[in-house]
């Protein structure tokens, strides 16, 4: 018989392999466990974290635990994945990390929840990214709305004066044909 992977190796192991911040919430929203991405990304020891609510460790907003709680929770309850939910975090320094979250809900042996777990990706480099293609697309239709302009003045100004042209050159005509 094949032994579980659970019995054979810790659930710390797998979570300190995976290269994105992992925290484990009990179902009253407290840290129960954390891996050093968590630690390092975010700032904050482990001793510091286990135990409390990311809003009372100033992680996450009022707005972001009310989401989680009213939203994220109770599909999770009904069997649901939650993929790829954007968030900020508050890192120690007060700057804010923009981040996707992945929840997922852990069950005992029974299959009754005991725990939420999340894997938060950083993503400023994508949201970088992102506000340069917007900026660039700014960029490039002012670019194209001024050559527009440059092409009708331009338009306007060679069209103006071969009217001219042609008004000055009927009105020589018209005198010719009249001295006729």
């Amino acid at each position: 018989m094949k032994q579980p992977i659970s019995d054979s190796i810790p659930i710390e192991s797998i979570l300190e392999g995976m290269g994105e911040a992992v925290s484990i919430h009990g179902l009253d929203g407290r840290f129960l466990l954390v891996n050093s991405e968590f630690e390092s990304g975010v700032g904050l020891k482990r001793e510091h974290v286990i135990g409390k609510r990311p809003s009372e460790l100033g992680i996450a907003t009022p707005k972001e635990t009310r989401f989680i709680r009213q939203q994220v929770i109770p599909r999770l309850m009904k069997g649901e994945s939650v993929r790829d939910v954007e968030s900020v975090v508050r890192l120690k320094n007060g700057s804010f990390l923009p981040v996707s979250i992945n929840f997922s809900l852990m069950r005992n042996v029974k299959g009754e929840p005991i725990a939420i777990i999340n894997v938060a990706k950083d993503v400023s480099r994508l949201k970088k990214a992102e506000d340069a293609i917007r900026e660039f697309s700014r960029r490039m239709l002012t670019i194209r709305e001024d050559e527009k302009r440059k092409i009708a003045t331009n338009l306007h100004d060679e069209i103006g004066g071969l009217a001219v042209n042609l008004s000055t050159r009927l009105s020589l005509l018209e005198e010719e044909i009249n001295d006729w």
